[in-house]
């Protein structure tokens, strides 16, 4: 798991599919039961407290894992104990990688160059393993588009 915060109102928190292989999230319930599991472990783990409403952007990829977008939204009042959710899910999304170093993706196809970052498509590439998706995700960032 990989959590980043910016200022405690926002979060984004990518989980790799070894995370979340015994996890069903093939329905809207199920995904919503999984993130208020994950928040009481974001809470237990790195005392990340949320309170308020929050918007929440899911992206799942049967190869990269889960990625979440956790968004504060101050338009709504709410007592200062309660949390609210309001989830977006998006299956099956395009998952782009996002890194400097050309080295960490130069055996893969595809390689585009733009504005000092290396890209590539990760449904593009064959045979990718999760290993492979492990060691990729602590040397960039994976970009997820509906």
């Amino acid at each position: 798991m990989r959590v980043e915060s910016n200022c405690g109102n926002s979060y984004s928190i990518y989980l790799n599919n070894l995370y979340i292989k015994d996890v069903n999230l093939s329905t809207k319930e199920e995904v919503g039961l999984f993130i208020k599991d994950l928040i009481v472990k974001l809470k237990n783990i790195y005392g990340i407290t949320f309170k308020g409403f929050y918007e929440v952007e899911v992206y799942i990829n049967k190869v990269v894992g889960v990625y979440m977008e956790i968004k504060k939204n101050n338009r709504y009042d709410f007592y200062m104990d309660e949390i609210d959710l309001k989830i977006n899910i998006n299956y099956d999304s395009k998952v782009y990688y996002k890194t400097f170093d050309y080295f960490i993706i130069n055996k893969y196809n595809g390689i585009k160059y733009k504005e000092g970052y290396y890209y590539i498509d990760i449904g593009d590439i064959n045979n990718i393993t999760d290993g492979d998706i492990i060691k990729l995700v602590e040397c960039g960032t994976f970009s997820f588009v509906n």
